[in-house]
């Protein structure tokens, strides 16, 4: 039965989909990287341009220094 690893992965993707919209890019990172498996393949096009929004934040707030 899949059914647990597919509510993990709502769960991951949901969790993966917020922290881009928030710009918390390294813990982003952090989660592809320790959950790769289970989020290979998955992005919902919102969350590109949420990730390029995040970055910009980032810059200019690692600009202010």
């Amino acid at each position: 039965d899949r059914r647990p690893h597919r509510e993990l992965e709502a769960d991951l993707r949901e969790a993966r989909s917020a922290y881009t919209r928030w710009g918390a890019l390294a813990k982003v990172s952090t989660l592809e990287q320790d959950f790769a498996e289970l989020l290979r393949g998955w992005q919902r096009p919102e969350d590109a341009d949420s990730r390029a929004e995040g970055e910009r934040t980032h810059s200019k707030l690692a600009g202010c220094r």
